[in-house]
């Protein structure tokens, strides 16, 4: 494969993840965005997950659904992202799903002063 292609499928996989961030943070089901856009909720996730490329006339009605600036897709992208970066986010991205979930907010604030010490339980190691 090459530079060119790697670099190009590296920015359709983080233009996706950007969109399911946003989706997701929003609280808001594939199949009502995918219907908003004009797109099946397959398709929204084959964008998602970039399967497929997203065209920018497309992106541009996602930007206007989620209320962000189309250029917020782009934020903090470096061309040299590694898959484990990739594989992190979509960690933290289910994480953040999880806990969308929950509707107790004590429970939420628990859980992150949670994390909070294991953090710095492993900072003393």
């Amino acid at each position: 494969m090459s530079r060119s292609n790697e670099q190009t499928i590296l920015i359709d996989k983080f233009v996706g993840k950007k969109i399911l961030d946003f989706r997701i943070s929003r609280g808001i089901p594939r199949k009502a965005m995918a219907e908003a856009i004009g797109v099946t909720h397959q398709q929204l996730q084959k964008y998602e997950y970039a399967t497929n490329r997203i065209s920018a006339s497309r992106l541009v009605l996602v930007a206007q659904y989620l209320e962000v600036p189309v250029i917020e897709f782009f934020e903090s992208f470096e061309i040299n992202l590694k898959e484990s970066d990739i594989n992190h986010r979509k960690f933290l991205s289910a994480i953040s799903k999880n806990l969308s979930h929950i509707k107790n907010e004590n429970f939420k604030e628990a859980i992150n002063q949670l994390v909070k010490a294991y953090i710095k339980i492993d900072e003393k190691n």
